[in-house]
Parts: C-alpha cells; sequence; structure tokens
C-alpha cells in the first residue's frame, strides 16, 4: 500500500510539474508576442491573443492535474481492492 502511495505521489506530482511548464512556456510565449508588437494597436491585439491563450492553457492545465489526480486515485484504489480481504456476506 505505501508503494501504491508514493507512486500515486509521483503521478500527482507529475501532473502539477507538467502544468506548471506549460503556464511558463505559455507566458514565455505572450510576453514574447506583446515584446514584438510595434505599435499601441498591435500591442492591444498581443494582449487580447495574449489573454485568450492564458485561458486556453488554463483550462488544458486544470485537465493536466485532473487527469493526474484520477490516474493516482485510480492506483490507491487499485492497491486497496488487493489488500483488503473481502468481506463476508452475513446471513
Amino acid at each position: 500500500m505505501a508503494e501504491a502511495e508514493r507512486q500515486a505521489d509521483s503521478v500527482r506530482a507529475a501532473g502539477r510539474a507538467l502544468a506548471e511548464k506549460l503556464r511558463r512556456d505559455a507566458d514565455a510565449h505572450i510576453d514574447a508576442l506583446v515584446a514584438k508588437a510595434t505599435n499601441p494597436i498591435a500591442k492591444l491585439a498581443a494582449q487580447k491573443a495574449g489573454d485568450k491563450l492564458r485561458d486556453q492553457t488554463k483550462q488544458q492545465t486544470d485537465r493536466v492535474v485532473r487527469e493526474a489526480d484520477a490516474r493516482a486515485d485510480s492506483i490507491v484504489s487499485r492497491a486497496r481492492q488487493m489488500t483488503v480481504p473481502p468481506t463476508k456476506p452475513t446471513p
């Protein structure tokens, strides 16, 4: 059971690390896009595009974390099923 908990923690950590990497990459891309804009209208358009990208990235990172949590929960659940003996039906 302890091994399953360690695996679950590892899966959760990997999911969160991937989500953080996605956020950092998106932020860097947005910053570069805004920095390349040469006039106020282009800057405004870049900021709007950046906002949309940021929203999409948030949805993606939330999904990654949810999936990692679900996988981790599944690992622990399977381990519990394997370690807990089935109960006898009462007459």
